[in-house]
């Protein structure tokens, strides 16, 4: 079509400040914010824009409506749209805790109205209005970790690799490294330390098999200069894999220069099973060793790798070129100030964890005994239902048992509809429901449901099994 034709339909566009103008669209930043609008609007005039610009002839463009009652009924369309595509109940039955289906991570409500409280408004942590002062939010979070051992020094990069690779760089890059079998197995994001340690050109020494280590396999290969690392993650040890005893660690620690790596770090807990299988900082923090840290598995941390060490170690990280190279965003440096800041106050939060295993295996026990009498009044003759004891309280999917924790769980075996019929139609209802698929058997853990989502649970199933 002819430039000056386009133009002339082009012109008939109104702009983003006369939208704003109509009251009927202002309304609309008091539900959604301000900015919310402004990206709606600029979105819907650059669709209009293109369908003229991209139009084959004059009588398409005559058909649409330039009216502004136009833009009113569409950015409603596009409000309500967004509001049904939101977040969706789910009742997570697999007994994971984190889950590819769900997301990599829960916070708790108060630190995500926090959160989205600063993120709104024009204070962003750097300023405390109450002393009018600037404020450095990661010496804010630092002093907030001494709280925990304040003769140690910390500094959190974006990933426990990149913190591995800095470490390696800055402080050992001409030391002789030395790690066991264990550290090859894949630790985080389908990243392994063995990758890492190639990338950063260290030379290192692996020791040992997956059935025999000693303290003595470190020190035949070991000098004076040399670094051990040690680790222990969710998902890398093995049934059966040998490691080394605690006094064996602790007397290497005190020879050579050490550098440990986990994700089984809690802060502060009065809860058993955390204490059972993790390491209080305040506690691992007294060793002499360097740590790299990943609080997001045993607290309400975003991903990221907390370095603990002395001052000067931790200085000479700190004065680095991978500080600013491998920092972590500005939300999740807020998601740790703030996570923080409420783990130190009086009225302390629990973390996801540990409100999880607050329901104990006798509480498992009854919720299993309660759903399986209203399921056998209801499905007779539909389904077999039984129990069975298995380690299926995963922190994470792919962890080893070792890793996990023993629950009894609901075995559900429909007797006239196809297994993994039924387990889609649960995942597609509202609300969604999870659950393990394993050789026509429907199994189902109650860790992670409350009483009184177990009539709801019921009557889904019931649903989709009728």
């Amino acid at each position: 079509m002819d430039f000056m034709l386009i133009q002339s339909y082009l012109d008939k566009i109104p702009t983003l400040e006369e939208l704003l103008f109509l009251p009927e669209i202002d309304a609309f930043s008091n539900k959604f914010s301000k900015l919310a609008l402004e990206n709606k609007i600029n979105q819907l005039l650059d669709e209009r824009h293109l369908l003229i610009t991209t139009s084959k002839s004059e009588d398409d463009l005559k058909k649409l409506d330039f009216s502004m009652n136009f833009y009113i009924k569409k950015l409603n369309e596009m409000f309500v749209e967004e509001r049904e595509l939101g977040s969706k109940k789910i009742f997570n039955l697999m007994g994971t805790i984190y889950s590819k289906y769900l997301g990599d991570k829960f916070y708790s409500k108060k630190l995500l109205d926090e959160f989205s409280e600063h993120f709104t408004s024009y204070n962003t942590l750097n300023y405390d209005l109450k002393t009018s002062k600037g404020v450095d939010i990661k010496e804010e979070i630092s002093n907030f970790f001494k709280t925990y051992n304040k003769e140690k020094d910390y500094i959190i990069l974006s990933s426990v690799s990149s913190a591995l690779y800095t470490i390696l760089k800055v402080l050992y890059p001409n030391k002789n490294l030395i790690c066991s079998v264990k550290e090859s197995y894949t630790f985080s994001n389908s990243s392994d330390i063995v990758s890492v340690l190639q990338e950063s050109g260290i030379n290192f020494k692996m020791v040992g098999s997956i059935n025999n280590i000693s303290s003595y396999d470190y020190e035949k290969v070991a000098s004076e200069d040399s670094v051990i690392l040690d680790s222990d993650f969710f998902g890398n040890k093995l049934e059966g894999m040998a490691s080394l005893s605690l006094a064996e660690t602790e007397d290497l620690r005190k020879k050579y220069n050490n550098v440990f790596l986990s994700d089984k770090v809690y802060l502060d807990t009065g809860h058993e099973q955390i204490s059972k299988f993790a390491y209080k900082l305040a506690d691992l923090s007294k060793e002499n060793t360097l740590l790299v840290l990943d609080l997001s598995k045993t607290e309400d941390f975003p991903e990221g790798a907390v370095i603990v060490g002395n001052k000067e170690d931790i200085k000479a990280i700190k004065d680095s070129v991978y500080t600013k190279l491998f920092a972590l965003s500005k939300e999740a440096e807020v998601l740790y100030y703030l996570n923080l800041k409420n783990k130190i106050s009086p009225e302390k939060e629990e973390s996801y964890l540990s409100k999880v295993l607050a329901k104990d295996e006798e509480l498992v026990r009854k919720s299993n005994e309660r759903v399986i009498n209203l399921l056998e009044n209801q499905l007779e003759g539909l389904v077999e239902l039984g129990l069975m004891e298995g380690p299926y309280l995963k922190v994470e999917e792919g962890v080893s048992y070792a890793d996990s924790f023993n629950r009894e769980l609901i075995v559900l075996k429909p007797l006239n509809k196809d297994a993994s019929l039924i387990e889609k139609e649960l995942r597609l209802c509202e609300p969604g429901i999870l659950c393990l698929l394993n050789e026509g058997t429907l199994i189902f853990n109650l860790q992670l449901i409350n009483e009184e989502d177990e009539k709801i649970l019921v009557e889904k199933l019931v649903e989709v099994i009728k």
